[in-house]
């Protein structure tokens, strides 16, 4: 995995729990002109809707202070 200092259609973005135990990831599915954030991820919150997979708003993961965006080296070098 590579770094990225923003995000992009098809990277990760990941962030740690504030215990270190566990944290969260998502794929990126969408980045607007102003930087807002839409994603795909699985999560029990999502499930009580009816099902667990969506695409939803992905600003508030990108307000967490330690959040990092992310992809897979060889997306990098087919660039």
């Amino acid at each position: 995995f590579r770094q990225l200092r923003k995000p992009e259609v098809g990277c990760f973005i990941v962030y740690p729990d504030k215990h270190g135990r566990q944290g969260h990831i998502a794929m990126v599915s969408d980045v607007d002109t102003l930087g807002g954030i839409k994603i795909i991820d699985c999560s029990s919150s999502n499930s009580r809707q009816g099902d667990a997979i969506k695409e939803r708003s992905g600003n508030w993961m990108r307000a967490m202070p330690n959040a990092i965006y992310c992809c897979l080296a060889q997306d990098l070098e087919t660039q």
